[in-house]
């Protein structure tokens, strides 16, 4: 993969000022230190329409993409334009190019889309930006620098776009250069076409046969007026700039579709970034940079080209492989956004899913569906990933939708958007559930969050199970949608009790006789590789309170099954289905740390006073001096970043779902109690409905799959011994380009040691107070449901996946 940018040109000392604009961002920079054992070696920019990658390992734009998704349609990859551009510095006569400059710092302005790197060059000091002009019509990227220490210098660039179909021996195909005055030129190819527009004027203008890099000293870039229409294989283009501004040099371009007008420059970006920022005032808006940039990443992540992809986010930027709008992913991201206040963004995605090309996989859901039983493709159509088992069909991203649906409610969202989908929803999602719940109060077996295939049945196959994690935010969608039928005025009890069926299925069939919630009906009749950190959302969406003995018994087997080690988090699950492999595949994800579990356990370990390691502050310090990036996972030895970063759903959206967050309410039925209302003997085992029992406490029906099974597994967490902190130490300079800034730090010269970073000041990363996003249905009260009382009333006696994304 390569990396790309957004051609911006910086003309002012300071970004011009606007009366009531917000303040300008602030930056995050680091300097490097050997103490990170972090692999983060890139960091991406994207405007929704295309994204661009900076490598720090070899200080230029490496990737350059036309979409920020992976794959458009079945069999339409989208191409990856760069193979490289970067900048150097005149002095001398000699040009030294900043490839070869080591890197002081790096990093994002907090809360945008604008990379930061500094570098020195015989002295001085070097500022380079790039950034994916939100303005521009399409994908773009841009570049702003600037060199101090008064006259003598200049700015070159060079730029490499791939945009000519390939050969059949593997050369890039023939591409047209153009002119197009003032400097700028029009490259097109078989595959793309894209404009290099200087923003401030540049005294030299390098295109084919000229290349830039081949210029030696002495020789200087053809005036741009002398530039006439060439045609090259593996064209190669660059401008050099002289622009004064007080003791700085500058320069600035934007390459890419869309950038023939205004607002493209740095001062532009940083002022939208800003305005966008101060927008949100929802239930709980970024306090500071660190969450500001969890912000800015899911905007990035979420796609703004017109058609049927449009408002889709994904589960990841490139250039991480998970590039893909996952639903699982999505709702996360939904949520969050709704909480921090940014609604349109969150109807978006809400309406993207509704109006999306779903429904390919009727055979297996047994009846037409609306929400996508895996995952969609760029342009809006349902995809799903198949093996040798068959596909993963995913009964969780129905719930899940709800779910997000309910958050954008909750937050404000303006419930008339939804009015006119909503006999579509009925019919196409609530039914659809409806259908799927059987005789045990369980949905069938499904695929699940750890993606197991459709064929099979006999846990040593590893293939689809009853798993709690998908009656547990199906549970919780019906809840949310019940609410929101009552606000369109249509009775939402039918889903309520759906609901409280999941959740009385859950309650009897998948909770072990020591009181711990298991993975899986199957898992559970097994007797073990049960233990699943995915339950921990029925502690956190409210279906168990946090101080039911269940919610201890579970916390505490988990703890001793999935914790990678001391100060640590957990991996996912303990089923042993995969062992071994390398870096995407199924085995290696399994024995990994999953951030995303990290951070909604927090929510429940703290509200239930659990005894472990603040896993959040301590995963908050960690990226703080990652650029403000949270990976997919952590290795098991040094706690290393691995799999797809940054996350979307699974890291910037759960650390602003769960920062200070309370477990959500239950539609129980009963403001006093959650089993207000109930028969006595359901409400004092905190179920709602009767429920045959035989003499395991599990009703007495049929259906039960082969007890011998397994499930993927991972987890997530933080080196040992991190301090909970926040980005704190600042890095000034007088920019001409932009005002002084703090900076998010990040990795930017690799060594023997790793990266390196600059240490700094560090806080807890929980902020103040407390918040909470509720279902609108009736609320309920503290305690749900008492194990020590069911055992007691059954006459028991106390005994005893996500795979790799592909």
């Amino acid at each position: 993969m390569k990396a790309a940018f957004f051609l911006t040109a910086l003309i002012f000392w300071a970004p011009e000022a606007h009366a009531g604009d917000p303040p300008p961002p602030d930056p995050l920079d680091g300097r490097l230190d050997d103490r990170l054992p972090t692999a983060l070696t890139r960091l991406t920019t994207s405007n929704g329409h295309g994204a661009a990658v900076y490598d720090l390992t070899t200080r230029r734009l490496t990737d350059f993409w036309p979409a920020i998704y992976r794959t458009e349609s079945a069999g339409r990859d989208v191409p990856e334009l760069l193979y490289d551009a970067y900048l150097g510095v005149r002095l001398g006569g000699v040009i030294t190019w900043l490839t070869d400059v080591p890197i002081l710092t790096a990093g994002y302005e907090a809360g945008t889309n604008i990379i930061h790197v500094r570098q020195s060059v015989e002295g001085r000091t070097v500022d380079a930006w790039y950034y994916s002009p939100w303005a521009a019509g399409g994908p773009a990227f841009a570049y702003a620098v600037q060199i101090d220490g008064g006259p003598g210098a200049t700015i070159v660039s060079l730029h490499n776009l791939q945009i000519g179909r390939p050969t059949v021996d593997g050369d890039v195909g023939a591409e047209e250069v153009r002119p197009l005055g003032n400097g700028a030129v029009r490259e097109a190819g078989d595959r793309f076409t894209v404009v290099h527009r200087p923003l401030v004027a540049p005294i030299g203008l390098a295109v084919p046969p000229n290349n830039p890099f081949r210029l030696g000293p002495g020789s200087n870039f053809p005036p741009p007026g002398d530039v006439e229409l060439t045609v090259s294989d593996d064209a190669v283009i660059g401008f050099e700039f002289a622009e004064r501004s007080g003791d700085l040099t500058i320069g600035a371009a934007v390459i890419g579709v869309g950038v023939e007008g205004d607002s493209l420059t740095l001062d532009d970006e940083r002022r939208q970034w800003s305005v966008w920022q101060a927008s949100l005032r929802g239930v709980r808006p970024p306090a500071d940079g660190f969450e500001r940039q969890q912000a800015a990443f899911i905007r990035m992540a979420q796609v703004r080209t017109a058609g049927g992809g449009q408002g889709q986010i994904l589960a990841s930027l490139p250039p991480g492989i998970w590039n893909i709008a996952w639903v699982r992913d999505m709702a996360y991201a939904t949520a969050a956004l709704a909480r921090i206040g940014a609604l349109e963004e969150a109807w978006a995605a809400l309406r993207f899913q509704l109006e999306a090309n779903a429904g390919q996989y009727v055979d297996y859901v047994g009846r037409p569906y609306l929400i996508s039983v895996t995952r969609y493709f760029g342009d809006g159509t349902e995809e799903t990933d198949f093996n040798a088992n068959g596909p993963n069909i995913e009964w969780d991203d129905f719930g899940l939708f709800l779910w997000s649906m309910g958050h954008y409610l909750d937050a404000g969202g303006d419930i008339n958007r939804l009015a006119p989908y909503w006999p579509r929803i009925e019919a196409l999602v609530l039914e659809v559930i409806e259908s799927l719940v059987d005789e045990l109060d369980l949905l069938v077996a499904d695929s699940s969050i750890w993606e197991r295939h459709w064929m099979g049945g006999d846990l040593d196959d590893g293939q689809r199970q009853r798993f709690a994690y998908s009656n547990i935010v199906n549970a919780a969608g019906l809840c949310h949608a019940a609410a929101a039928s009552e606000r369109l005025g249509v009775d939402g009890e039918r889903w309520r009790n759906l609901a409280r069926r999941l959740r009385r299925g859950l309650l009897t069939q998948m909770v072990t006789d020591d009181g711990v919630l298991g993975s899986s009906l199957e898992q559970v009749e097994r007797g073990s590789g049960f233990h699943d950190l995915a339950v921990v959302e029925a502690f956190t969406l409210g279906l168990i309170a946090p101080d039911d003995a269940v919610s201890a018994s579970t916390w505490d087997a988990l703890t001793r099954a999935l914790r990678v080690g001391p100060g640590r988090g957990f991996k996912r699950n303990d089923d042993g289905e995969f062992r071994g492999g390398g870096p995407g595949q199924a085995g290696f994800y399994d024995e990994q740390e999953w951030v995303f579990l990290d951070l909604r356990t927090e929510v429940w370990r703290r509200a239930a006073g659990l005894v472990g390691p603040d896993l959040f502050a301590g995963l908050r310090a960690f990226a703080a001096d990652a650029a403000g990036v949270l990976p997919e996972l952590l290795t098991p030895e040094g706690a290393r970043y691995e799999g797809a970063m940054p996350m979307v759903g699974f890291g910037a959206g759960a650390y602003l779902l769960s920062r200070d967050a309370v477990p959500e309410r239950f539609c129980l039925g009963g403001e006093a109690s959650p089993d207000a209302g109930l028969p006595a003997t359901d409400a004092a085992v905190g179920l709602d409905a009767a429920v045959p029992l035989d003499a395991s406490g599990r009703s007495d029906a049929s259906g039960q799959s082969d007890a011998s099974g397994r499930s993927d597994a991972s987890g997530g967490a933080f080196d040992a011994g991190l301090d909970g902190s926040t980005p704190g130490d600042a890095h000034t300079s007088s920019d001409a380009l932009g005002p002084p800034q703090d900076a998010l730090r990040s990795p930017t010269e690799v060594g023997p040691g790793g990266p390196m970073l600059e240490s700094g000041d560090r806080s807890g990363g929980s902020g103040d107070g407390a918040s909470s996003v509720h279902c609108g249905c009736s609320s309920g009260g503290s305690g749900p449901l008492s194990i020590s009382i069911l055992l007691l009333l059954l006459g028991l006696r106390p005994s005893l996946s996500r795979r790799q994304r592909s």
